[in-house]
């Protein structure tokens, strides 16, 4: 049963609309065809000819549901995927950010103002909790990081921004990460720990679903 209600849900409604009207047609045609003096349609090839009108269109529905299925269950592997293939550079996601919502920003923003609002945006993302974002903590200034990246805590974006400046000026990798965090001034200036991370890192996919585009 359950196999046939996912064929039904597959290709049934819409999918026969269109088939079974043609062959419905064919049919009509050839019952009528006699009386008013049109060549009557033998029925070993109207039957064929109708059948085959519902079958293409049962798996063309088939097909289109498979794909469609696939395609989610894809974007679902790649949102929860932490093999970190599906992460991206905290510069790509600022851009993307930038693509997806500059468009309800004031027009007159130039792209330094932009990069501001949209690493604004990444900050309240990861305060909200809404899509973890990733990076290396730094154990010793200057360049001394853990060898694993750490989902940054939500409570972190509170007191702590994204140091633009950084981001732009030296690309970053696993190998040589770079400081992309900085402690807000309004922060607690009395406490003990003081954190700091580099080369940071969220869920593509994940944040191209928390940002469609406008025209969707």
């Amino acid at each position: 049963m359950e196999h046939i209600k996912a064929f039904i849900k597959a290709v049934g409604g819409k999918w026969f609309m269109l088939p079974s009207a043609l062959a419905g047609i064919i049919t009509v045609y050839n019952f009528v065809s006699p009386s008013i003096g049109w060549p009557e349609m033998s029925w070993w090839v109207v039957i064929p000819i109708a059948l085959g009108l519902i079958i293409t269109w049962a798996v063309v529905g088939l097909i289109i549901t498979v794909v469609k299925q696939e395609r989610t269950i894809r974007e679902s592997w790649e949102f929860f995927d932490r093999s970190g293939r599906h992460l991206i550079s905290v510069k790509d996601a600022i851009e993307l950010i930038i693509e997806r919502l500059s468009g309800q920003w004031s027009p007159d923003l130039d792209i330094d103002a932009k990069r501001s609002k949209a690493a604004a945006k990444l900050r309240e993302i990861g305060f909200e909790g809404q899509i973890p974002i990733w990076g290396y903590e730094i154990i010793e200034l200057p360049d001394r990081f853990q060898d694993f990246r750490k989902q940054i805590p939500s409570r972190f974006w509170g007191d702590n921004y994204i140091k633009l400046d950084y981001v732009y000026i030296a690309d970053s990798s696993e190998d040589a990460p770079v400081i992309h965090t900085h402690e807000a001034e309004e922060a607690n200036l009395n406490r003990q720990e003081q954190r700091i991370y580099g080369d940071l890192r969220i869920n593509r996919k994940a944040l191209e679903l928390l940002c469609p585009p406008e025209d969707i």
